[in-house]
């Protein structure tokens, strides 16, 4: 599997919250693997994006089936949307999604370490731009 399309590294934020994660997308141009992805449930066309919160190893492939649906929740039904424009390392703000703040949240990680980006895609298209 080409990982550098298939595996992504996120920074979920939220009112107060601040979660590594990393994002799988469970799909591969390999027919091998497309044939193990398959016996476990994902078609060879899936959008489905298998999500890890890193500190705890709590992970989910439905966007809908996370303890705290807020925050997971809304983070992975957009990273799922918008994956193929997401790069690893930026920044996924659940209130600027929901169109509660005017502006992303930048990352809490040492600029040294290159992971700076911040993403500017609502799920709402009509929603206002900053």
């Amino acid at each position: 599997m080409n990982l550098g399309n298939h595996l992504k590294l996120f920074e979920i934020r939220d009112d107060g919250t601040h979660i590594p994660a990393m994002g799988i997308l469970m799909r591969s141009d390999d027919l091998r693997e497309t044939a193990f992805l398959r016996r476990g449930g994902y078609g060879p066309y899936s959008r489905c994006v298998m999500l890890v919160m890193l500190a705890t190893a709590e992970c989910q492939y439905d966007p809908y089936a996370w303890r705290n649906p807020r925050t997971m929740g809304n983070a992975h039904r957009f990273i799922e949307e918008n994956w193929d424009a997401l790069q690893s390392g930026v920044v996924i703000d659940v209130e600027f999604i929901l169109g509660e703040t005017t502006a992303p949240k930048i990352s809490e990680l040492n600029p040294y370490m290159g992971c700076l980006h911040v993403i500017e895609v609502r799920s709402d298209p009509d929603a206002p731009q900053t």
